[in-house]
């Protein structure tokens, strides 16, 4: 009598599976864990013969399994599955199966690519300045913001505080009876969008001799009452010199493919900060969830649990009340939380995807961090939160009070983590355990040159000549520590100092 794998067999396989492809970043391993889950279970289990692994990958199990699953990176978690089948001497080397690959073709018609956001925002062609300040803080709004045609028509220019990285949520009312009195009042803007914006404010807005208080003017009129208005500025993206990089641009493209990224790279966490800024009634909003579900979840967490149609009544509450520093690395200080943790950056073949780029930093990711001479290894990647503290202490150095100004003229300074944040030292990325310095302060403070006392929160020095010894950092209200942070690095410093 014919024996079956079994759900034993099938747990043994995704252990050694799992264990195989450790070395992928996180998000991308528990997309393929879920899609070769699936697999195993609606293709293997109890359905072929034990240790006729080639019998997977018929041309007849491969087609059932895409109807099942259409998600793009289907192939490469089938590929990394066979390459361990076969690593395992459970497949001949050189064994290959067909995959029929449509699914690429619709979300390239249907959403942009990574490649084509950033091509968007770094290298698509114009035929004036003009042209290109205001074609890229229309796509940075739509894109980043999900602003529809309407909202940014309606946009005003005290709608926008690009000093302190903010933009009003115009689909956002006061009404407590409108179903958008829930949403966020102002969204934070993330690096590229504050640039696109900045930009067109600095290099032209702000340049014109008018008293219209619209944000986007041309040709001394609101963009809402030129011929063309919006769409004139997308145009671009189809002329010749772009036009093989991009698809046609329009405003909803822009938001739709963004909140589908949003979703996949987040295994769908960002729905409940996605739903504080756009209405769950929305249809680009829709039409990235439906796909994402379609293709993303897996089919075993996702069957009867998420439907659209059950976030069309939320209730979110926020306080007005907060400090202005929270220990969510998502949130930003102040009224305003953040909403957009998304930054643009390059695009990754890896696995036929890049979703894991979108994700702002991983806190355990080897990426992250970077050997150096010094005791304590220094966080390179500069996090969104170490961002806000600096902005927040206007680039003023916490001990020594000096603002080093670059050759182009803007400051510099850096964020410091008492206890360390990285994999020795296992800190976290809270304004609790951050401070502000410039370079100098912060090699010193590396090195255990400087620490400060857990119980006077005073600076002390390896040589108390220095002239920082015993001196109180500059702090700004609502600015304080965590005792565990201090007293973990303390511990440190009073080991070096007794070794002197």
């Amino acid at each position: 009598m014919a024996e079956y794998f079994n759900e034993a067999d099938i747990s043994n396989l995704l252990i050694g599976y799992e264990k195989k492809i450790i070395s992928l970043k996180s998000v991308t391993f528990n997309q393929y864990r879920d899609i070769i889950g699936d697999f195993l279970r609606s293709i293997v289990l109890n359905k072929i013969e034990k240790y006729n692994y080639e019998s997977f990958f018929s041309e007849d199990n491969i087609s059932r399994f895409r109807k099942l699953r259409k998600s793009i990176i289907v192939r490469s978690a089938l590929n990394k599955f066979l390459a361990y089948l076969i690593s395992e001497g459970k497949i001949n080397k050189g064994f290959e199966f067909e995959f029929p690959n449509t699914i690429k073709e619709k979300i390239n018609n249907e959403f942009l690519t990574l490649e084509e956001i950033k091509y968007i925002f770094n290298d698509a062609e114009f035929e004036s300045r003009e042209e290109k300040l205001i074609s890229r803080a229309i796509c940075a709004l739509a894109c980043f913001c999900f602003f529809e045609q309407k909202h940014i028509n309606a946009l005003q220019l005290n709608d926008v505080l690009v000093e302190s990285g903010l933009v009003r949520n115009l689909r956002a009312t006061d009404d407590d009876n409108d179903s958008t009195a829930h949403l966020l009042k102002w969204l934070r803007l993330n690096d590229v969008s504050q640039k696109c914006i900045n930009d067109y404010l600095k290099n032209y807005r702000l340049l014109l001799k008018t008293d219209q208080q619209d944000f986007f003017i041309y040709q001394d009129k609101p963009l809402s009452n030129n011929a063309n208005g919006i769409n004139s500025f997308l145009a671009p993206y189809e002329r010749k010199v772009n036009r093989d990089k991009v698809k046609k641009v329009h405003v909803q493209l822009l938001y739709s493919s963004t909140l589908l990224y949003w979703l996949t790279s987040t295994q769908g966490k960002a729905l409940s900060k996605i739903l504080q800024i756009i209405e769950a009634g929305n249809q680009q909003w829709k039409k990235a969830f439906r796909y994402y579900m379609e293709n993303y979840a897996s089919l075993d967490n996702s069957e009867g649990v998420m439907n659209i149609d059950d976030f069309n009544v939320i209730e979110i509450k926020h306080s007005k009340e907060e400090s202005r520093f929270d220990e969510e690395p998502e949130e930003d200080p102040g009224e305003v939380e953040s909403n957009l943790f998304i930054d643009l950056l390059l695009y990754s073949e890896e696995g036929d995807i890049g979703l894991n780029d979108l994700i702002d930093f991983d806190s355990m990711s080897n990426s992250n961090l970077e050997d150096s001479e010094i005791n304590i290894n220094r966080l390179v990647r500069d996090t969104t939160i170490s961002r806000k503290l600096k902005r927040l202490y206007d680039n003023k150095c916490q001990l020594c009070s000096n603002k080093l100004r670059s050759a182009n003229g803007s400051f510099m300074s850096e964020a410091h983590h008492i206890q360390p944040y990285n994999r020795t030292h296992k800190g976290d990325d809270t304004f609790r355990n951050l401070i502000t310095l410039c370079p100098n302060c912060h090699a010193q403070f590396d090195q255990l040159y400087y620490a400060i006392d857990p119980d006077t929160l005073k600076v002390h020095c390896l040589f108390e000549e220095d002239r920082n010894h015993l001196v109180n950092l500059e702090m700004i209200d609502g600015h304080v520590f965590d005792r565990k942070y201090l007293e973990y690095t303390w511990r440190l410093f009073e080991q070096k100092k007794a070794n002197i």
